[in-house]
């Protein structure tokens, strides 16, 4: 299952971008061109926060791997490799700037165990409640 963080698509969409408007100038010296090109610049001032986001990003990835439904999954099946998931989370995750993130993403999900894998045993039980909210 493919989880689609529209941050990271910006990102990448203004990068592809400003390569684009870099190809032009390079045959072309438009001042309009160098005007758009130097606004697209300054998205390298936050590649550091892209690629530590990029980095944590890689965990929700996972989750939305395992807990995604089908037909041979039971919540005994989950609960273990969401636990096998959290160890490695533990010991991936080790920077300091990481524990945020770590901390945060385990928060919530011990908070939601106890009923995060009843949908798996339950098949008219929605996995979330999303159809019902406005």
């Amino acid at each position: 299952m493919a989880l689609d963080l529209p941050g990271i698509r910006i990102f990448e969409n203004a990068q592809a971008v400003q390569a684009s408007l870099q190809n032009c100038l390079d045959k072309k010296r438009a001042s309009l061109l160098k005007n758009v090109f130097r606004i697209f610049s300054k998205i390298n001032e936050f590649r550091a926060d892209y690629e530590e986001v990029k980095r944590w990003a890689t965990p929700l990835h996972h989750i939305a791997d395992l807990l995604h439904p089908d037909v041979d999954k039971s919540s005994e099946s989950d609960r273990f490799h969401m636990n096998h998931f959290l160890a490695w989370l533990d010991s991936t995750y080790t920077n300091p700037q990481d524990e945020p993130m770590v901390k945060n993403l385990k928060s919530y999900t011990i908070g939601f165990w106890d009923g995060l894998f009843t949908c798996y045993d339950y098949p008219y039980l929605p996995r979330t409640s999303n159809d019902h909210e406005l």
